[in-house]
């Protein structure tokens, strides 16, 4: 898995990388079969924040868990942090840094 991991993060750093911007719209072009430059925005500040080590923002998670519980979409709310392992994804960006 640790392996998955830094395969993946490669994948994104390379994405995240604007050098290779060009080349990534391209990429989205080909695989939608649609303009590529239409992907202009993907990976720039006009996208989502992409964690460049993979690491999910567990503080924003919890506010999410804890806001379906307080609209009443679920019977209880749980702590996000005490279910989650990042060790693999935290072993795999060690490997690249």
């Amino acid at each position: 898995m640790v392996d998955f991991y830094e395969d993946t993060l490669r994948i994104v750093h390379w994405h995240l990388d604007p050098k290779n911007h060009a080349a990534a719209m391209q990429i989205f072009g080909s695989l939608t079969r649609r303009p590529p430059q239409i992907f202009s925005w993907m990976f720039t500040k006009q996208d989502v924040y992409h964690d460049p080590d993979l690491l999910p923002n567990l503080d924003a998670l919890q506010r999410n868990v804890d806001l379906t519980h307080d609209l009443g979409f679920t019977r209880a709310s749980f702590n996000v942090k005490a279910y989650s392992d990042l060790s693999l994804v935290k072993e795999a960006a060690k490997r690249l840094h």
